[in-house]
């Protein structure tokens, strides 16, 4: 009896102390099953997080959220290692199409707390990334050069190679969210000149009207003259070609400035048809003698072009006007090969650049017309690359303002109502270094021509337009030059808030550690120390650089 009596007692204390220690035995395991759903909790989210900003991309491109919402939970399951993640619903899109949210369900095991009956604590994440609200304007500048339908070892061309990076880039950087695009582009072949087009001839910001101090800069003008042009456009129409569209570059200080073309600032401001004069009939060698110096209105007894007629300087004839006065232009082809007709428009062989647009297929379409010819001229691209985009730039003066098509470039520092920063964007890629036909070592008839050089958009070598003590006679000096101007046309434009980004593929032509260095200065810092210079050996990796550029502008953040 008193052992039965024990039995019962005892039982009667183990429970007495079990209801006892419950509160303390509730307290520490329920604080340790707390913990470890908390730290499951912290897994999930980070997990949530990362998988979120993973499918924004997909989420632009306008995937199903349904289709997202799968991926995400396959991604969260991989990361966490927990089959049991769920998704109560579909990732949500903001009516403004700018933010995707994501909640995911998961449960923690308890160890203590099950017995209470609470085998598992339920557990949540709530994630929301933000799309880029930046809007771009981005001029894709790049080199058509000859050199660029060289082999880019990747089974392309070079420039087949920059087709496919240029085409990428617009693909990534028109994903927009479902409002209206925030991104357009302006697309700028350049080879020796930068062609804006025939129908720019009408337009107030070029020279109409033969009055830029360097309209006539290679000719000779005799005072009261019988007959002198008014324009490089009645040069061209008086010859029969009609201007094809090429430009000069303006007198400094407007050369390497977006100052607008304004004739109440300087007529300096104004742009110049591209005009390849004709050159004199006395040598072999000249590389675009089209017209007979003695034609046209040029007489043998004619006091006023005498002078001019009789000259004996490596210019002999050339700079007479009176011979393009119902001058006949002759047939053929240039020195300087076939498709490179006779005619003051010689060397005027590259496509029209495309204004800023957010027509994309209008984009691609000039990026597939891109065609490798002539020579490389750097600095050009540079400046028409930031004039397309820049307020002041010219073709503002006749662009559309629709919300689709072309665009009118916004001000600098502008920020949509969004509070999405405005960024102008320009994307260089080149495959050499600045090159001037006519240099020292290019050999054959080109160096033989009395001028020694070709004429492009800085003219002649003897011109001396683009600074120096002296006029460039050498490959040195002339590349020298055109290294000066054209970093000084990216450093102005940097100043302005443009950012730039070089690209330079060496594959089978290489450049020089001088071009790489050019390259390098030009474009624009993201950090200390880290620039927006890229230098790929083949066209696979310049794909990858543009790749590498269009995930730098497009970054993303988490929101909550």
């Amino acid at each position: 009896m008193f052992g039965r009596f024990a039995r019962h007692e005892g039982g009667n204390v183990a429970m007495v102390m079990a209801l006892t220690l419950m509160p303390l035995i509730a307290a520490v395991g329920g604080a340790v099953d707390y913990s470890r759903a908390a730290s499951a909790r912290d897994s999930l989210q980070m997990a949530t997080d990362s998988a979120t900003i993973a499918r924004t991309i997909d989420a632009k491109n306008g995937t199903s959220m349904s289709t997202i919402g799968t991926q995400i939970k396959a991604q969260v399951i991989a990361q966490t290692n927990d089959p049991n993640v769920t998704m109560p619903n579909d990732p949500k899109l903001s009516n403004n199409g700018t933010t995707m949210c994501v909640d995911t369900r998961s449960t923690s095991r308890n160890m203590f707390m099950t017995i209470f009956r609470l085998t598992t604590l339920t557990i949540a994440a709530h994630s929301c990334t933000s799309f880029n609200l930046d809007s771009f304007e981005i001029a894709i500048v790049i080199d058509n050069s000859g050199s660029m339908g060289n082999s880019a070892l990747n089974g392309q061309t070079k420039i087949q190679a920059a087709m496919t990076a240029a085409n990428n880039l617009v693909t990534t950087m028109s994903q927009t969210p479902a409002a209206a695009p925030r991104t357009s582009f302006s697309v700028v072949p350049f080879s020796n000149l930068v062609n804006v087009g025939r129908s720019a001839a009408t337009k107030n910001f070029m020279d109409q009207n033969g009055k830029s101090s360097w309209r006539f800069k290679s000719f000779q003008m005799p005072s009261n003259a019988p007959w002198l042009p008014t324009s490089k456009f009645q040069m061209n129409s008086l010859v029969g070609s009609g201007w094809y569209g090429c430009v000069e570059e303006r007198p400094p200080p407007y050369m390497t400035s977006d100052t607008a073309a304004d004739s109440s600032i300087s007529y300096d401001t104004l742009y110049v048809p591209f005009y390849y004069p004709d050159e004199n009939d006395g040598n072999a060698n000249s590389l675009a003698d089209y017209l007979d110096d003695n034609g046209g209105s040029c007489t043998s007894n004619d006091v006023y072009y005498q002078a001019d007629q009789n000259r004996t300087t490596l210019k002999d004839g050339q700079s007479k006007v009176c011979k393009y006065k119902n001058g006949v232009k002759k047939q053929g082809n240039s020195l300087f090969g076939e498709g490179y007709p006779l005619g003051p428009n010689v060397t005027c062989t590259i496509n029209t650049l495309t204004p800023l647009t957010t027509d994309t297929s209008v984009v691609t379409d000039a990026i597939n017309a891109m065609a490798a010819t002539n020579d490389t001229n750097i600095m050009t691209g540079v400046m028409w690359g930031w004039r397309t985009i820049s307020p002041n730039g010219p073709f503002n003066a006749y662009a559309g303002t629709a919300s689709l098509g072309t665009q009118v470039a916004k001000s600098y520092n502008y920020t949509n109502a969004a509070g999405g920063k405005n960024h102008k964007v320009i994307v260089l890629l080149t495959d050499g270094d600045n090159h001037w036909t006519g240099q020292s070592g290019d050999g054959g008839a080109v160096t033989r021509d009395n001028n020694k050089s070709s004429y492009n958009a800085f003219g002649f070598f003897a011109e001396n337009r683009i600074g120096g003590s002296s006029s460039p006679t050498t490959a040195a000096t002339a590349q020298s030059q055109m290294n000066s101007v054209t970093l000084e046309a990216c450093t102005n434009a940097k100043s302005f808030g443009v950012e730039i980004y070089t690209v330079g593929i060496t594959a089978t032509d290489g450049i020089s550690a001088t071009g790489k260095t050019l390259l390098q200065n030009c474009a624009s810092t993201d950090k200390p120390g880290e620039k927006h210079a890229y230098v790929a050996a083949d066209g696979a990796e310049l794909i990858t650089a543009f790749q590498k550029i269009a995930t730098s502008m497009t970054s993303l953040r988490v929101a909550q």
